[in-house]
């Protein structure tokens, strides 16, 4: 902490020097004007110029230079969303999604770079509502691809009846450019850093418009490799024992992520659309590990391990759909088909080396191989018909809708080269909703119900092992209160309820292993959780505040047993009776000579007790993130920046976490008219992004401390040209969203 306050001053004074410079500069114009601004439906703003007192005609004045002061409402708050304008506002000019998040109250990074909105992990990424289709690993590669240039707004979206009961307790939807009469919209750039080893990327968008036809693409490419160190510690208490690990790891990341879109509108009421789009990851991880096994305080055995660990993802979605305008008052019939598929193979190779050290010299006894595969496959067609009504001078909605979702996954396991075990899930989903939005002048309500049917068949080894069926129903109601007439006080309020379906991992029996001492094991018999969510959130001026509570049913957690063969650890996943969490978030922009700050502060608690072996098993959480973003304008067309976090400590029962931290500065400048932006970053720069703690459960306890080495300089450079007039954004259709959330889970 000590380090980020010391680099804040290093920032301010810069930043006050070169403001000191350029206000020098401002004072040598010879004439200033001060314009108000008028801010349209759209968020436009342009310039009012003043008439003669006496005649009424507009007086002509040639200005070397105009200053417009006028206030941009970086947020507007709907009782269903809040609205973030990207498009033509400065203080995101230049800059990456993530870049851009860092600025929005409510949205923070945790220690690990996980995207939190109001505290909460559980977010879903969309773009222009429909589902962003790849691997969680990749996410911080897909937010520093994504240019503000190619953006038009975001969208943080509380779910509602008409989105699937499965699905984050957050939607963040980012809106690309408007598309362009007969013109087209184009972006692309590229990325380099330096750390201990490179990495790279390269990203495109584009967009045209056709008379009838709309076309967009989006793609991505990233390589990364990551470094880190691992060191541990377990004490069995039954075996009078402790197993040490001293360990490194390479973990080598490709991914690729490419999104078509093609919209035709047969006619002022008809369009239909076709959207494809898929994600493909290739990772591997190497490492070196030296355990050692002790008794009575001497040295019994040491084991070098050498891993290797291959994993192929792909994941591919289809989508087609007819959206038909039934009158001009924006009732509307959607039709949506989708198909989605993934397939997953995971390799791990061990190769363990044990020595005796109990004699003189050490003697090798054993030599152990393990290899282990696991593939899967998921299918998920689905179909959706979606009925929209506007009533009261539009000034709300009706929504309705009907869906149906056939998943399968077929799964293989292959370890010690044994025959392969096989396990067959199977899941069908009809669900049937209906939500109402009502918002006109400071008030806003939205409320609806869904329900879902499921039924699923589960088979080891082509014999019938489970079946579940089971109906649940989902409320969700949205409050909203705007408190002074110039709007600048809204209360909010929500409650919604939600499903999360155990992943496959989960439901699996057999036993996986990740390395010669750990494994992981599933149980056909874990329970769906179902969550109720509640929170308040407050936004005043330029703070705001947001508390969420919400109780959790069989929670699906994996806790870590101890096998009766002596020193590995099995984890086992087990459904936990009640969870409850609670959060609060706190974010405040301020201005101190010219240098913004957006300090966001992030807590949670959590707490649970469950019965494990016939032992009582209970775990209190508490968490601490502080994010700070500060920037400062040099000009019309730079900025210096800077983000820095603070993890202070997370303390449970079984666990303390010590601090983590990190500091990243950044340089941003645009050139050509902002057609060409460039971006100088260094990363991490003080190196301390560690983590270490303890932890105890049933017959043994352990420590463990974790080095990440994300040191890196970066520069990248993004180009972007614009042709053709402005035209309004075809209202897609949504998709079917709970689809990705079955194979990410």
């Amino acid at each position: 902490m000590r380090r980020i306050l010391q680099f804040t001053a290093i920032f301010a004074i810069i930043a006050f020097f070169t403001f000191a410079s350029s206000a020098r500069a401002i004072t040598n114009c010879r004439a200033v004007a001060v314009f108000p601004i008028q801010t349209g439906k759209n968020g436009d703003t342009t310039a009012k110029p003043t008439t003669h007192p006496d005649t009424g005609k507009l007086k002509t004045k040639v200005l070397k230079e105009v200053t417009v002061n006028g206030k941009r409402v970086l947020i507007i708050q709907h009782v269903d969303r809040a609205v973030i304008k990207v498009e033509n506002n400065d203080v995101f000019k230049g800059s990456n999604l993530e870049e851009v998040l860092e600025k929005v109250p409510g949205i923070s990074f945790d220690g690990n770079n996980n995207l939190m909105i109001n505290g909460s992990r559980s977010v879903k990424i969309q773009i222009n509502g429909k589902d962003v289709i790849f691997d969680s690993s990749s996410i911080p590669a897909l937010l520093k691809s994504i240019q503000s240039a190619s953006i038009k707004d975001i969208e943080i979206i509380n779910p509602s009846a008409k989105q699937d009961a499965q699905s984050s307790n957050k939607i963040l939807n980012i809106n690309t450019v408007h598309s362009t009469t007969n013109g087209y919209s184009f972006s692309s750039g590229a990325s380099y850093s330096q750390g201990h080893y490179p990495q790279y990327g390269l990203n495109l968008f584009a967009q045209a418009k056709i008379n009838k036809l709309s076309l967009q693409f989006f793609s991505f490419a990233n390589r990364s490799n990551e470094y880190s160190t691992s060191n541990s510690t377990i004490d069995y208490f039954n075996q009078g024992g402790t197993l040490s690990n001293n360990g490194h790891s390479l973990n080598d990341k490709k991914s690729l992520f490419n999104k078509f879109d093609l919209t035709y509108n047969l006619d002022s009421k008809t369009s239909l659309g076709l959207s494809a789009g898929g994600n493909m990851l290739r990772a591997g991880d190497n490492g070196t590990s030296l355990y050692q096994f002790q008794k009575s305080g001497q040295t019994d055995s040491t084991s070098r391990n050498t891993n290797a660990s291959r994993v192929d993802f792909s994941y591919f979605v289809y989508n087609f759909y007819v959206k038909r305008s039934l009158d001009s008052s924006g009732q509307a019939l959607d039709f949506n088909l989708d198909f989605n598929r993934a397939t997953n193979t995971k390799g791990d190779y061990y190769d363990n080396v044990i020595t005796s050290e109990s004699v003189a010299a050490p003697v090798p006894l054993s030599q152990e191989i393990l290899n282990s595969t696991k593939r899967s496959t998921i299918s998920i067609p689905a179909v959706r018909i979606d009925y929209t009504k506007p009533f009261a001078k539009n000034n709300g909605k009706i929504e309705a809708g009907i869906k149906y979702a056939h998943l399968t996954d077929d799964e293989s396991n292959e370890f010690l080269n044994s025959p392969a075990s096989s396990f067959r899930y199977k899941e069908d989903i009809f669900a049937q909703y209906i939500s109402v939005l009502y918002e006109k002048g400071l008030s806003g309500i939205q409320a609806g119900l869904r329900g879902e049917n499921t039924n699923d068949d589960e088979m080891v080894n082509s014999s019938q092992s489970a079946r579940k069926n089971y109906y649940e129903l989902f409320p969700s109601i949205s409050l909203q209160q705007k408190i002074s007439k110039d709007k600048d006080m809204t209360v909010s309020l929500n409650y919604r309820r939600r499903i999360q379906r155990p992943n496959f991992l989960a439901l699996s029996p057999f036993i996986y292993y990740t390395s010669p001492y750990e494994a992981f094991r599933g149980d056909q018999g874990i329970k769906p959780t179902t969550y109720d969510d509640f929170s308040t959130s407050i936004s005043w001026k330029a703070l705001y505040v947001n508390f969420a509570y919400s109780i959790l049913n069989n929670g699906i957690s994996s806790v870590p047993l101890l096998v009766d063969s002596g020193q590995t650890v099995l984890n086992q996943y087990v459904n936990i009776d009640r969870q409850v969490y609670k959060s609060l978030n706190i974010s405040y922009r301020f201005t101190i000579r010219n240098i913004n700050f957006d300090p966001n502060i992030s807590t949670e608690f959590s707490s649970y007790k469950t019965i494990i072996n016939n032992q009582a098993v209970e775990k209190n959480i508490t968490n601490f993130v502080a994010n700070l973003s500060a920037y400062y304008k040099i000009n019309d067309n730079s900025r210096v920046e800077m983000r820095s976090f603070y993890e202070p400590h997370v303390q449970t029962l079984s666990s303390t976490l010590n601090h983590k931290e990190s500091v990243t500065l950044r340089y941003i400048r645009t050139m050509y008219k902002g057609r060409l932006s460039l971006r100088i970053t260094a990363e991490d720069i003080f190196n301390t992004n560690k983590e270490s703690g303890t932890y105890q459960l049933l017959n043994y306890n352990g420590r463990f401390s974790n080095f990440f080495d994300n040191r890196k300089i970066g520069v990248s450079l993004t180009y972007s040209i614009k042709k053709g007039q402005k035209a309004a954004l075809h209202n897609n259709s949504q998709g079917n969203s709970e689809n990705s959330d079955r194979i990410n889970n």
